[in-house]
Order: structure tokens, then sequence, then C-alpha cells
């Protein structure tokens, strides 16, 4: 990914739908199990039901309540990778979407 993957749009209609239908489903037990920071939290960050979020839309949240900024990455980061043990306050994305791990999750759920 290049430096300028934040302000991309590299999702796919089907990766719109698949975070849809996971957040649709992932909504309520928030709601009945989460803590209350969880759920201020994700108040906080008004992460989009319809759309897998922008990284530049949920820094304009993210950034001014904790001082870290969310960096988009190609592939999955181990955490202990040098980004991840860094002073830096930042965290990951991963861009990508890994259709048969969100089946099998989707499927428990069931």
């Amino acid at each position: 990914m290049t430096s300028s993957f934040v302000g991309q749009q590299p999702y796919t209609p089907q990766d719109h739908r698949s975070w849809s239908l996971l957040y649709s489903r992932m909504k309520p037990q928030w709601e009945k199990y989460a803590s209350v920071h969880f759920l201020k939290g994700i108040s906080s960050l008004a992460l989009p039901a319809d759309r897998v979020p922008r990284l530049e839309d949920v820094n304009r949240f993210l950034r001014p309540l904790t001082g870290f900024q969310a960096k988009g990455v190609g592939g999955y980061v181990p955490t202990t990778s040098p980004c991840c043990l860094s002073s830096t306050p930042s965290t990951t994305s991963s861009a990508g979407v890994n259709e048969q791990d969100l089946r099998s999750f989707l499927d428990a759920g069931k």
C-alpha cells in the first residue's frame, strides 16, 4: 500500500455488503454483552453501518479522542511487528477481506 492508502477507497461492493452484514449481526451482541466503555467508543467513532469505514473518517474521530490514528496496510500485521511496538500512537488496519474467514464467522453466529 502507498502512503495515500488512507485517502483511497479500496473496497468493492461485496466488501461493503460483508461489512454491513457483519455490523448488523454484531451490533445486537455489542448492545447485550459489551462494556459501557466499548459502547461509548463505538458510538464516538461514528462507524457507518452500510459501508466499510474510510480510515480518514475514523481518524477524524479517533485522533481527537485518543491521540491515536489508524493506518492502512496491505495484508495482515502481526502484533510483534515494529509498527505495533512503536511509541508512535498509531494502530494498523488491514485492507484485506478474507471471504472464507468472514463466512465462517457469520455462519457461526446463526
